[in-house]
């Protein structure tokens, strides 16, 4: 319900009505009189005026505002005819007062007992008998999951002016069950940030509320527990639904910096009431592993490989249709329409993986983190939507990841412990190698093992994700470019990675060639395991040329494995 936060009960305004579906079967058991009839719930007492909101919105110490919005469901319970079980309406607009429709089995005189949120919102509201059971666990931290699911409230109306199809009733107020609460946290005088879960002890997280009660229903709370909030929010705090009643409230906040206890002096929290508080907490333990990186050598890599993903795509900063993959071990088979993770050099946009781009820009000094407008010339640029060519991951993630350097490459090839292995993942072996930052002396195994989820938290792994080229055949005559279709080369077999280019590589006859200018970036090979794994390749686009006829080209295309930026 999207219901008014005061220092006191919402009062609403609620009209339900529906159009006639008679049922005989049902009719033939009704007491005389009573049966399906289209309700009208009318108001008798004005309505508090506030600004329509179409959802919960905190109004700091004036309490929170809100409105019904289209497609609340209420249930009903007709108290005086138990028979008749529980029954929905809807709401038809989304206001502060709205029409609910739906066909109620009453008779004039009848007590009519309505719950928001209807029972089965997502297992927070159960009920058999008249007897509701309300659970607060899933809560996820925000208002808006709150408004559909424990924003818990309770009315009542009596049936007056039946007619053979329809009825009206007088209502009241309806009482708001819950607290909400706004907890902030802190540590040091800093708010915490990037929350990802909250454990609050010393609550009730069940309860039970019987609107078959002979005279108004009470909230009864069960045991002192603790509740979990998987909020993920990324923020310094969370809003969370708490039975009324007197606690004593623990937190534990987990955050991708670390882990903080904290504590507030035993309080009574009452109904219909919101509540701002802060909380002082201390940090307790290490550091769990980030989502967003894992460190090796200094240096923090993605948890995945950069993709362009129409269908999944879009994570939060991200431009449109980009993401890190969701697993270190995941990455694309093949080129299609729907994912694609192999890209053209430092070319930006729909040119980063388009199968008519071929070959680099021609840059030879280290571009990680850096942004280009190429018309002619080379023109350095700090805008996202401008710039046509330079770190693709940096422009991609808008400024959280960009490519890996040369030097960040070379801690993974001559200081960072390996282990050859492979990953079970949905009954497929993925290859690859896991870099990890030596405990002491280095380690370099390269005997196969199977690599355990609990080893990768703690390194960096590379798939043997293959790499990707197209045959560009150019006729000098008639000036006509076919490109064959890109295909997956050495899938589980070889892993290529593509790296910043760095000034101090750049030697060598190929730099003087626009089309064979070099890349740096990381090669591990299985085959090869003596020598190859790990080593830095230089991946460059070769050629072929004759005086008449055709030039053909392999154009790579390799997989990124971005840093974090700091």
């Amino acid at each position: 319900m999207k219901k008014i936060f005061y220092y006191a009960a919402a009062i609403v305004s609620l009209t339900m009505m529906a159009a006639c579906n008679s049922n005989d079967s049902i009719e033939e058991s009704l007491s005389p009189g009573r049966k399906q009839r289209a309700l009208t719930i009318t108001q008798n007492v004005e309505v508090m005026a506030v600004p329509r909101t179409t959802q919960l919105i905190d109004k700091g110490e004036d309490g929170l505002g809100a409105s019904w919005e289209m497609g609340d469901i209420m249930s009903v319970y007709n108290k005086t005819y138990p028979a008749s079980g529980y029954e929905n309406v809807t709401a038809s607009s989304s206001t502060k007062n709205t029409t609910f429709t739906g066909m109620v089995t009453c008779e004039q005189g009848d007590i009519l007992r309505f719950f928001y949120p209807a029972i089965g919102s997502e297992g927070s509201v159960t009920g058999t008998a008249g007897n509701l059971t309300l659970n607060l666990a899933n809560q996820n931290g925000t208002l808006e999951n709150i408004q559909q699911h424990y924003d818990f409230n309770y009315g009542e109306a009596t049936v007056t002016d039946v007619t053979d199809e329809t009825a009206t009733a007088n209502a009241g107020t309806t009482d708001n069950l819950m607290a909400i609460c706004k907890f902030n946290f802190k540590c040091d005088g800093a708010y915490l940030k990037s929350i990802k879960s909250v454990d609050i002890a010393g609550v009730a997280t069940t309860a039970t509320f019987s609107l078959s009660a002979r005279n108004t229903p009470e909230l009864t709370p069960g045991e002192i527990s603790t509740l979990n909030v998987a909020c993920g929010s990324n923020d310094k705090y969370i809003y969370v639904a708490l039975f009324p009643g007197a606690t004593t409230p623990t937190f534990t906040v987990t955050t991708n910096e670390g882990i903080y206890e904290g504590s507030l002096p035993s309080s009574t929290l009452v109904a219909g009431k919101y509540y701002n508080v802060t909380v002082s907490t201390t940090r307790t333990g290490d550091a769990p592993p980030s989502d967003d990186y894992v460190e090796v050598c200094g240096v923090k890599w993605a948890r995945g490989n950069l993709m362009y993903d129409p269908v999944n795509g879009g994570d939060a900063g991200f431009m449109e249709n980009w993401r890190i993959a969701p697993e270190q071990w995941y990455y694309v088979s093949s080129l299609t329409e729907s994912a694609k993770d192999n890209f053209n050099g430092l070319y930006l946009g729909e040119e980063a993986y388009s199968s008519n781009i071929y070959g680099w820009a021609g840059r030879t000094e280290d571009y990680s983190a850096r942004l280009f407008y190429y018309y002619n010339n080379w023109y350095e640029t700090n805008s996202f939507e401008y710039a046509n060519r330079g770190d693709v991951a940096y422009w991609a993630s808008h400024g959280k990841y960009r490519l890996p350097t040369s030097t960040e490459i070379s801690f993974l090839i001559n200081i960072a412990s390996y282990q050859y292995g492979y990953i079970e993942s949905n009954g497929t072996r993925i290859q690859g190698v896991l870099f990890t930052t030596p405990n002491g002396e280095r380690v370099t195994n390269k005997t196969s093992i199977r690599l355990e989820e609990s080893q990768l938290k703690n390194g960096v792994f590379f798939p043997f994700a293959g790499r990707v080229y197209v045959e560009e055949v150019y006729n000098r005559e008639t000036r006509v470019s076919n490109y064959t279709s890109p295909e997956l080369q050495e899938t589980n077999v070889s892993g290529y990675y593509y790296g910043s280019i760095d000034s101090s590589i750049g030697n060598g006859a190929n730099n003087a060639y626009h089309t064979s200018s070099i890349n740096v970036g990381l090669s591990i090979t299985s085959s090869k395991l003596g020598t190859e794994i790990p080593k830095c390749k230089f991946i460059s686009q070769s050629s072929s040329s004759a005086s008449y006829g055709t030039v053909t080209y392999s154009i790579y295309r390799n997989k990124i494995r971005p840093v974090l930026c700091e």
